[in-house]
């Protein structure tokens, strides 16, 4: 993180030892990490995700992970403006902390609807299958805090998480053009009610995609039509989609062509 940012954080804090605290204060906010199966043909996600984030003006944790069984990739997918350089520490992502620091410039609170993801950790697995990582919040490095408008340090709650190393379910995709649309990958598969279903294609065309859940039966679940960008694209399927435990196909379909992979809800 870049030292401007540090010293922001620092002034930041050191105000919420003064402020005025006469103003109410909201409803705790409460941080999620995924409680969730990995496979080792598939980059894994984790998204960490927020409630009850209203009026918020500044936060900071740390996130540790057994490296033995997942290795760090990469931070993305942000739900407010971050940038790795300023509110990320990767210094010690190999030995399985990140740190992470927010705040809001203008100090006017910020809000996020529930369920919305505040950045995903990609991590490729590495461990023996049935292996388990915590996914912890923890206060070391970087202190856990939560500053809201009133600038008074607020209780949150952290609800930590697991990811365990599954068997490779032996699933086939089935793409009529693959040089034009095909599904790379799925995970994680078999899918259970709490997790998300990510899915990973290839697409050489803007024309626009059409999603289709597809049950045992060959009825149509769900679908949805939508944009996506050339190249690499991922779209995430909730558990909620689902009715029931099953056998499932997930097609995408873009004019006259598709592509097909299996999917196990438990």
């Amino acid at each position: 993180m870049k030292k401007n940012r540090l010293v922001l954080f620092a002034a930041l804090f050191s105000l919420v030892m003064s402020a005025n605290t006469g103003i109410a204060q909201q409803l705790a906010p409460v941080f999620s990490a995924p409680v969730d199966t990995a496979f080792h043909s598939s980059r894994y996600v984790a998204n960490i995700r927020v409630s009850k984030f209203n009026k918020i003006v500044g936060m900071q944790f740390s996130l540790s992970w057994d490296s033995t069984v997942l290795t760090f990739d990469s931070v993305g997918q942000f739900g407010l403006p971050l940038s790795v350089s300023n509110n990320f520490g990767l210094q010690s992502v190999s030995s399985g902390t990140l740190r992470f620091a927010w705040s809001d410039e203008g100090l006017k609170g910020t809000d996020m609807k529930d369920g919305a993801t505040l950045f995903s950790v990609f991590f490729r697995p590495v461990g023996a299958t049935n292996t388990t990582s915590p996914i912890r919040f923890s206060d070391v490095p970087t202190p856990i805090e939560v500053v809201d408008i009133s600038f008074s340090a607020i209780k949150a709650e952290f609800r930590n998480g697991s990811v365990t190393i599954a068997p490779q379910v032996a699933t086939s995709v089935q793409s009529s053009e693959p040089e034009w649309l095909d599904i790379r990958s799925a995970f994680p598969n078999p899918l259970h009610a709490q997790a998300a279903l990510q899915v990973e294609f290839f697409s050489k065309s803007t024309q626009p995609v059409l999603v289709r859940l597809i049950d045992v039966q060959g009825k149509v679940v769900s679908e949805q039509e939508q944009e996506f960008a050339t190249g690499l694209n991922r779209l995430e399927i909730p558990a909620s989609s689902f009715p029931a435990p099953g056998i499932y196909l997930i097609r995408l379909v873009q004019g006259g062509r598709h592509s097909t992979q299996k999917i196990l809800f438990r």
